[in-house]
C-alpha cells in the first residue's frame, strides 16, 4: 500500500488545538462542503481526523501502539514458522495479518496530530 499521508500538517493541528472553538466550524464546512457538493481532494480525509478528534468513539495514540505492537508479535510468530513443519500454511498467513496490522496503524496514525518531537 502506498504511503498514507496526515491528514493535517502539523501546523495545522497547532492552529485548531489552540483554537479549539474552530473545530466545531471546520466540522460544519465539511459538513457542507461534502453534502453540499463541493469536497475537495483530500478533504475527507481532514473531515475524518477533525470530526474523530477527541471523541469517546475516536482514535488514540494507543490504538497506534497497539497495532504496532500486534504486528511485531505476528512478525516474529511468522519468522519462527519458517522452516518448520508449520511453515506452509501459518507462515504466510502470519505475515499477511502483520502487514494489515501495519497498515491499520498507518491508516489511524495519519488520522491522529503529530507527535510532539
Amino acid at each position: 500500500m502506498s504511503e498514507i499521508k496526515p491528514a493535517l500538517m502539523e501546523e495545522e493541528w497547532v492552529a485548531w488545538l489552540n483554537d479549539g472553538a474552530k473545530v466545531p466550524e471546520m466540522v460544519d464546512a465539511c459538513y457542507f462542503d461534502v453534502f453540499g457538493g463541493r469536497a475537495k481532494d483530500g478533504s475527507r480525509h481532514t473531515q475524518a481526523a477533525v470530526a474523530l478528534y477527541n471523541q469517546p468513539f475516536g482514535f488514540t495514540r494507543e490504538d497506534v501502539e497497539d497495532e504496532r505492537e500486534t504486528a511485531a508479535e505476528l512478525q516474529r510468530l511468522a519468522e519462527s514458522s519458517v522452516g518448520t513443519v508449520m511453515d506452509d500454511d501459518r507462515a504466510p498467513r502470519l505475515f499477511a495479518r502483520a502487514a494489515h496490522h501495519r497498515d491499520r496503524a498507518d491508516r489511524i496514525e495519519a488520522l491522529l496530530p503529530q507527535e510532539e518531537k
